[in-house]
């Protein structure tokens, strides 16, 4: 009995717990093409730099069936021009949860550059950074109009937890090699035009425990360990 109450103190205490997802983008039905509303919980979709969207077919991880969409992103900047300061962004509260994921599924057309930042901002979009997130740049390398799933683990990173002014961006960038954009498609040049897509955006995280209910959990199981000494 002792032992199951010391484990018992361990979970309660320690904020053991499911992830969550707190907001959520599947892109069916109806799609706002400039802002996108949540499927699930409460954000902001936005397009940045100039970048317009269109509305297509979605990914086929997406069970729905019927207007099963994609956020397909056009619009980029010319060739050897403006590196890193067009793609999207998404606004998110984290309050209350920490060991926060992001997760989307991304498709790039054959002349779309498949080189992409993802950044963060803990300060509500005044500074964003990609400092200590392991695959921040990355490239679409299964060719053009091919989805491909990236997963962001940001439970590393304090500051993300438990902020109201939390939010990630995807921008197009230079290939680091060569300063300029590649297309996705290795047989295809690079052209404004290309579409990227997005679906199935996911950020979640585990529940931070208010003070109070810590507290009264770690007077609970204290009473019970006096109770079971008696």
């Amino acid at each position: 009995m002792k032992n199951l109450l010391i484990a018992a103190t361990v979970v309660a205490l320690g904020g053991v717990a499911n992830a969550q997802i707190i907001t959520a983008w599947d892109f069916n039905g109806t799609l706002n093409t400039t802002s996108p509303a949540t499927s699930v919980g409460v954000g902001s979709a936005s397009l940045v730099g100039g970048v317009t969207a269109t509305s297509a077919g979605g990914s086929p991880n997406d069970p729905a069936v019927v207007s099963d969409n994609r956020w397909g992103t056009t619009t980029y900047a010319a060739q050897g021009a403006g590196s890193g300061t067009r793609g999207v962004r998404f606004n998110v509260s984290t309050a209350l949860y920490k060991d926060i994921v992001v997760k989307f599924d991304q498709r790039f057309s054959n002349t779309a550059n498949r080189w992409s930042l993802f950044e963060i901002t803990t300060d509500g979009g005044a500074t964003w950074s990609s400092a200590g997130i392991s695959g921040a740049l990355f490239q679409h390398t299964t060719g053009g109009d091919q989805w491909s799933v990236r997963t962001y683990n940001l439970s590393t990173l304090a500051a993300v937890n438990n902020n109201a002014n939390f939010g990630f961006r995807i921008m197009s960038v230079f290939n680091p090699s060569t300063g300029a954009y590649q297309a996705a498609n290795s047989g295809s040049n690079y052209a404004t035009t290309g579409t990227i897509g997005y679906d199935l955006v996911q950020i979640s995280g585990q529940p931070v425990p208010e003070p109070a209910t810590m507290v009264a959990l770690g007077l609970g199981v204290a009473a019970a360990l006096r109770r079971g000494k008696k």
